[in-house]
């Protein structure tokens, strides 16, 4: 069993993102999922995860407009900066799940929690828009992503 981190943009994600999300978590198998509590894909992220019987983290923003915490989480920590919680919930988890809205960007909170993934060498599973699974690591990572 395995800890996973997940990150996602505010707008949300995909059905077919959530769909694969959902195969994804109990096939790799995750134990425990960390998750921002922001608005959009977070709060379907931990949706999904409670669907499965997956327990999660919270680690909350501390703009008060973007934040979301349901009941339901294990622990709910302080909320802190997005960039900053998503950096330590990297650093706790065994890899990171990302369900991005289209390729790197350099203005995005998603994309840039998927690059200090990649250079604190974790493991970073893409769950794309249209359904497909890209696993990354620090072998097969493009340096302009």
């Amino acid at each position: 069993m395995s800890v996973a981190a997940f990150t996602g943009p505010q707008e949300g994600m995909t059905e077919v993102q959530r769909a694969t999300l959902r195969k994804l978590l109990p096939a790799v198998p995750v134990s425990l999922l960390l998750v921002g509590g922001c608005i959009g894909a977070d709060d379907w992220a931990a949706q999904v995860a409670w669907e499965l019987g997956i327990d999660t983290e919270c680690y909350p923003s501390d703009i008060p407009a973007k934040r979301i915490i349901r009941a339901g989480h294990k622990v709910v920590h302080p909320a802190a900066p997005p960039l900053d919680r998503n950096k330590v919930m990297v650093d706790r988890a065994d890899f990171l799940i990302a369900t991005p809205t289209g390729p790197a960007v350099r203005r995005s909170g998603t994309w840039s929690t998927i690059r200090y993934a990649h250079r604190q060498r974790k493991h970073v599973v893409l769950a794309l828009v249209d359904g497909t699974v890209a696993i990354c690591n620090h072998f097969n990572w493009k340096e302009d992503q």
